[in-house]
């Protein structure tokens, strides 16, 4: 909801703003940043970056702590929502994405699982805003787009609305000037 005000708690802690950035998306990515850190991530990009001292200073935050357990609660609620969909074989769990790609999980993991439905999601809507934008589109990456020209706040609203009656998503924008 307020991730500005998330990012900025780690910033008084001593993190860069983009440091702030990448331990909120490792956490929204399924990174487990609660028990035994240290040698989980021993030799990861997260821990690299950040260094043992600011994990360990980010995690003893309480308003941290608070989003990390509830960022667990929801991938345990939709992991067990998307297990229910998926179709056990011999091979693992199958399961097929809003693209109709399908993916075999050889053992169950929620942020698997949950990367694979958010990455069909999130292409769907980049494929939309491509054909919606295809005359003015200079580029597209990861998730966000750049045009030829400045949208308003009623193209945004108006193209949010579109997206969310073509494909259900409810997409909200944001703008930054480069």
């Amino acid at each position: 909801k307020n991730k500005e005000k998330y990012r900025l708690e780690l910033v008084k802690l001593g993190f860069s703003y983009e440091q702030a950035k990448m331990y909120y998306i490792s956490i929204f990515f399924g990174a487990d940043l609660t028990s035994n850190i240290h040698s989980l991530y021993a030799f990861s990009k997260l821990k690299m970056e950040l260094g043992k001292d600011n994990l360990d200073r980010a995690f003893k935050v309480e308003m941290v702590q608070e989003l990390v357990k509830e960022v667990y609660e929801v991938f345990s609620e939709l992991g067990d929502y998307y297990k229910g969909l998926a179709v056990k074989s011999n091979n693992g769990w199958v399961l097929t994405n809003c693209r109709g790609i399908t993916s075999t999980f050889n053992r169950w993991n929620n942020a698997k699982v949950l990367s694979f439905i958010y990455n069909g999601i999130e292409s769907s809507i980049l494929d939309y805003i491509y054909l919606e934008y295809l005359d003015s589109l200079s580029l597209m990456i990861f998730d966000a787009f750049i045009l030829d020209r400045e949208l308003g706040l009623k193209e945004l609203i108006e193209l949010s609305i579109k997206i969310k009656n073509k494909l259900g998503y409810y997409v909200k924008f944001e703008k930054n000037k480069l």
